[in-house]
C-alpha cells in the first residue's frame, strides 16, 4: 500500500456520501461505528458511520477527479474461512489490494483495502472506482465488510473549502519549528 507521506493531502469521502452508489442497495446497511470503535483495533471509524454488507458480489462505484484513491474498510468474521475480500478497479484497471489476514473474531477498523498507487499519476481526467466484495459461501451471514471512507488526492485546481481533508505532517505547505520551545506551525 502507498505510504501516507507519499500522498500527504487527501479528500475524505464518508460512506454516507450520496456520490457513492451501492449495488444492490438492499445488500448494504448503514450503521453507527460505536460497536466497531469499542471492539476492534485500528482506531475509530470516520464520522462514526459505516456501511456494511454480508452479501457476496455486492459492490459500489464512485466517480472522482484526482490522481490517487484509497478505500478504507472494516471487517469481521468468526473463523479463518470467513475472511471477506474485495476487488478494486479504477477505470477498469486493477488496483493494488491488501491481503486481509487476521485471527477472527477480531474486528479491524481503518484498514486500507486498496489504493491506486501510481496508476493515476498525472492523469487529470474523471475516473470511476469500482469495488466488489467477496464473502465466502460458507460464511454468508457470518462475515461482514464495511466501507468506512474513500480518500482521494484532489487535483491542484480543485476548490477545497467544502471538503474534509486528511493532511499528513509531510505536506509541503506546512513547516514546523520549535523556536519558542512550545512548538508551532506555519502555514505557507
Amino acid at each position: 500500500m502507498t505510504p501516507d507521506a507519499a500522498v500527504p493531502r487527501l479528500v475524505i469521502v464518508d460512506d454516507t456520501d450520496p456520490a457513492i452508489r451501492y449495488s444492490p442497495q438492499s445488500a448494504f446497511s448503514l450503521q453507527d461505528g460505536v460497536l466497531l470503535n469499542q471492539a476492534g483495533f485500528g482506531g475509530p471509524v470516520y464520522n462514526n458511520t459505516i456501511t456494511g454488507t454480508r452479501t457476496n458480489g455486492s459492490f459500489f462505484t464512485f466517480n472522482f477527479s484526482g490522481s490517487f484513491i484509497r478505500v478504507v474498510v472494516a471487517a469481521s468474521g468468526s473463523s479463518p474461512s470467513s475472511t471477506p475480500a474485495w476487488k478494486c478497479t479504477v477505470d477498469n484497471n486493477s488496483m493494488a489490494t491488501a491481503v486481509y489476514s487476521w485471527t477472527p473474531p477480531l474486528q479491524i477498523t481503518n484498514y486500507y483495502a486498496c489504493d491506486s498507487g501510481q496508476l493515476l499519476y498525472g492523469d487529470h481526467r474523471p475516473h470511476t472506482l469500482n469495488v466488489t466484495f467477496t464473502i465466502p459461501e460458507s460464511a454468508v451471514g457470518d462475515s461482514i465488510v464495511w466501507l468506512d471512507s474513500l480518500q482521494y488526492q484532489p487535483l491542484p485546481s480543485d476548490p477545497l473549502d467544502a471538503v474534509m481533508l486528511r493532511v499528513h505532517n509531510s505536506d509541503p505547505t506546512f513547516s514546523y519549528n520549535n523556536i519558542s520551545g512550545h512548538g508551532s506551525r506555519t502555514y505557507i
